[in-house]
């Protein structure tokens, strides 16, 4: 607008500028099959580390599959979001990146996880969780075909799981 007022140029150039919308990507999500990969890989995990840090990492993954948790969510979820309304376990709690409060059934894969760390899941820093999710990927093979999952593993693919698990099994989005 200065330039125009200088008398530098007539008019904006981005007068016709109209740029092209992006297409937004398909969503990646692990299909039943590379789920079962990854709760089996226990031995393999443990036979090529020395550390159990691989296996919390896996089991926090798996978490977000089985309950679409944010990792911000995730991170800071805690023994006294976890209560039972109609003897359901549910997560009742506020997102962190929105404040609006939320209410989710607990799966059994997640309640199996929770009870493995005595309802205080593991804390990871979201870059280190992004780096061991690649090797845990790498350790998720097939025991028969030797075939690992190809998909790059993030809290955003979890996400995308839970909730194309959620539709697959009737469960409207809202």
């Amino acid at each position: 607008q200065e330039a125009i007022n200088k008398d530098i140029i007539e008019r904006s150039p981005y007068f016709r500028f109209h740029p092209k919308k992006g297409k937004s990507k398909e969503p990646i999500y692990l299909e039943d099959y590379e789920i079962q990969l990854l709760l089996n890989c226990d031995k393999e995990i443990k036979e090529q580390t020395d550390s159990d840090r691989l296996l919390k990492v896996r089991d926090l993954f798996i978490f977000q599959c089985f309950t679409g948790l944010a990792y911000s969510d995730l991170m800071k979820l805690t023994k006294e979001d976890i209560t039972e309304i109609d003897n359901v376990k549910v997560i009742r709690s506020n997102r962190t990146k929105t404040d609006q409060n939320f209410i989710s059934v607990i799966l059994p894969e997640a309640i199996n996880i929770l009870e493995r760390y005595n309802y205080e899941l593991p804390r990871i820093s979201n870059q280190k969780y992004n780096d061991y999710l690649k090797l845990v990927a790498l350790y998720a093979k097939d025991k028969k075909t030797k075939q690992s999952i190809k998909k790059r593993l993030t809290t955003h693919v979890a996400r995308h799981t839970f909730a194309t698990y959620m539709i697959n099994k009737g469960v409207p989005l809202e």
